[in-house]
């Protein structure tokens, strides 16, 4: 899971699904931002060497892009887009989903909650996301 992921509810149903489980992003690519893997030794080492012979390319020069070729052929399982809400999709799009069934929203992308100063092209709708991650960060625990 991204550092710029918030939990909104408990996700322990991901340990149960199989590996490589994530959601569908644009462009039929997966968003590497919530995945879940099996820990593999052997699937680390080939990873590890197709990186450092540049026998896979990454179509955006990050992992998302190794990922998505090193995986999505032969063992692609969908997410449903609960599990890796992004923002901008949210913003867009703010009455075609329920809040109540998100479980992560993906703050990707450049207008992070806790940037004091935005980005141009920061919406109203963005802002009450960012209220969002604001409340659940100063809640008391």
């Amino acid at each position: 899971m991204d550092a710029d992921c918030l939990v909104l509810q408990n996700i322990d149903e991901l340990f149960h699904r199989p590996q490589l489980s994530a959601v569908m992003d644009c462009c039929d690519h997966f968003n590497s931002g919530v995945m879940v893997l099996e820990p593999n030794k052997n699937i680390l080492n080939d990873m590890l060497d197709k990186l450092k012979n540049k026998k896979i390319d990454s179509y955006d020069g990050a992992d998302q892009g190794f990922l998505n070729s090193y995986f999505f052929k032969d063992s692609f399982h969908p997410l449903s887009f609960n599990y890796n809400a992004d923002q901008y999709v949210l913003a867009r799009n703010k009455h075609a989903y329920n809040q109540e069934d998100l479980k992560v929203i993906h703050y990707a992308h450049e207008h992070k909650p806790w940037l004091e100063e935005q980005p141009s092209g920061f919406t109203q709708n963005l802002r009450s996301l960012h209220e969002l991650w604001w409340k659940v960060h100063n809640a008391k625990i």
